[in-house]
């Protein structure tokens, strides 16, 4: 048992900097750098979004990763899966839905706690 302890402690100090690749398998993971990995749809309702919040697209995809994935209001069959995101330690954002489709994806709908007058 002391032998165990101490490899993983050897491990965990060896790969210290690489920690993220213990968690990357799980799935919010894997969705959220599907995401950050996409080219993005931009239509002028999700333009004006991040206009209100005073991002620029590359702020908002590191923005996603502290949102939670919300599963049960995800919709993960067919083609073009919907994920629902939801920020609960954000000063920006209460929610966010995302259509991914292939390599690309596009903001379906925002809640934003800053009132945004967007169509």
């Amino acid at each position: 048992m002391i032998g165990l302890t101490i490899g993983v402690l050897i491990s965990l100090f060896m790969f210290r900097d690489k920690l993220n690749l213990f968690t990357s398998w799980l799935p919010a993971n894997v969705v959220k750098t599907r995401l950050q990995d996409s080219y993005w749809n931009l239509s002028p309702t999700s333009t004006c979004f991040l206009e209100c919040l005073d991002m620029d697209l590359k702020e908002f995809k590191t923005y996603l990763v502290s949102g939670d994935v919300d599963f049960k209001g995800s919709i993960t069959q067919g083609e073009t899966k919907e994920y629902q995101f939801i920020f609960t330690d954000s000063e920006l954002l209460r929610s966010a839905r995302f259509a991914v489709r292939d390599s690309s994806a596009r903001i379906v709908d925002m809640l934003t706690i800053k009132s945004c007058d967007c169509p």
